[in-house]
């Protein structure tokens, strides 16, 4: 039985289980892509969806939204968004109790938001290219000013944001961590790649593919 987060329980049951069922076929679609016979896909274990391998273990944080912009298409991942900072948070935790897995950890947030216009992704990205632990820095500190000015003390669905990001900034394993993140956009809706997958890889037949996918 999940019981849902006092968040969770602010938003529409039909939202909650789309986000739920957004989560379940991304598990699924990881399942159908690894090749490896010695990999583990876990569902709802260490993170809402993890993969282990000989290379290591990758979390994966599942962000949905049922949100439109005016135009119709699905909104932005925010500077301050919260399911970014709550991630963010609930990663260094991990990282807090168990200091070791970062030493063969990978951290994705998988989100159907649009992601291009977020600076905390142009730093993360630079930062993997660059290596320069100051403009990292620099960069991240100019979002935690300009969510100050926007909202006081940056709560946001009683997140502190600005909290948030003070402590991964006072990190000692802040540079570790970050080059270890990775922050990606997929498609609202899941369920024609997990079919496509079905159809090309396992050639099941196409008359049946709708009722596989519909046993899952």
């Amino acid at each position: 039985v999940i019981t849902p987060s006092k968040e969770q329980s602010k938003r529409s049951a039909a939202d909650i289980f789309v986000a739920f069922e957004y989560q379940w076929d991304y598990f699924v679609l990881m399942l159908l892509k690894e090749n490896d016979d010695d990999a583990t896909v876990s569902f709802e274990l260490r993170d809402d969806v993890d993969t282990q391998t000989e290379e290591g273990i990758t979390l994966y944080q599942i962000k949905h939204s049922v949100r439109k912009s005016s135009k119709g298409e699905t909104i932005n991942l925010s500077n301050r968004d919260t399911d970014l900072w709550k991630t963010i948070s609930i990663w260094m935790k991990y990282i807090d109790d168990e200091p070791d897995i970062l030493e063969n950890t990978k951290f994705q947030l998988i989100t159907n938001k649009a992601i291009s216009k977020n600076k905390f992704v142009e730093a993360i990205e630079a930062f993997h290219n660059t290596h320069s632990v100051e403009d990292l820095k620099s960069a991240i500190v100019t979002i935690k000013e300009k969510s100050k000015i926007k909202s006081d003390n940056s709560v946001t669905n009683h997140l502190n944001v600005a909290q948030i990001i003070t402590d991964l900034l006072n990190k000692t394993y802040l540079n570790e961590f970050c080059s270890r993140i990775y922050i990606l956009k997929t498609s609202d809706v899941l369920e024609e790649d997990i079919k496509r997958i079905m159809s090309n890889r396992f050639g099941l037949n196409h008359n049946r593919i709708d009722w596989v996918y519909d046993q899952l």
